[in-house]
């Protein structure tokens, strides 16, 4: 006696995929990354603005590093977070939908298995950096 043929499970509907997952994980990382610049550009912009001295006169700080010491030294750490606010507002949105933007994008991209091929994973990023550059220009607006 022989055994049954297996019979063949049938095609799992594709699957969609909460869109908000992306888009606060990409929100999160937005602000982790603005958080984590955001003494890199203080101490940039300290460096810019610093005023020619005379002859002999030696600067308070030279590099980033030393900027980054003399503020906390003098203004303290919080200092160096100073101006965040208006950043972190313009960088979790656009983050979160750039992330967003792409995972739906390859949501509705992807063929009958659920795969994409490196062209349509090309062209969801594509959609995500569309949708990240509308919000960009609004933040271009605002400043």
């Amino acid at each position: 006696m022989s055994a049954p043929a297996a019979v063949a499970a049938p095609a799992a509907p594709k699957k969609k995929h909460s869109i908000w997952v992306p888009l606060i994980s990409g929100s999160i990382s937005g602000g982790v990354e603005a958080i984590a610049v955001w003494p890199l550009e203080v101490a940039k912009t300290n460096l810019q603005l610093q005023t020619k001295l005379p002859p002999g006169q030696v600067p308070p700080y030279t590099g980033t590093v030393s900027c980054i010491t003399y503020t906390i030294r003098n203004t303290g750490f919080l200092s160096l977070y100073r101006g965040l606010a208006p950043t972190l507002a313009g960088s979790i949105p656009k983050a979160g939908i750039r992330f967003g933007a792409n995972d739906f994008c390859k949501d509705l991209l992807r063929d009958d298995k659920g795969k994409l091929s490196p062209l349509t994973n090309f062209l969801a990023g594509v959609g995500a950096g569309c949708a990240e550059a509308v919000v960009g220009e609004c933040d271009a607006l605002r400043s």
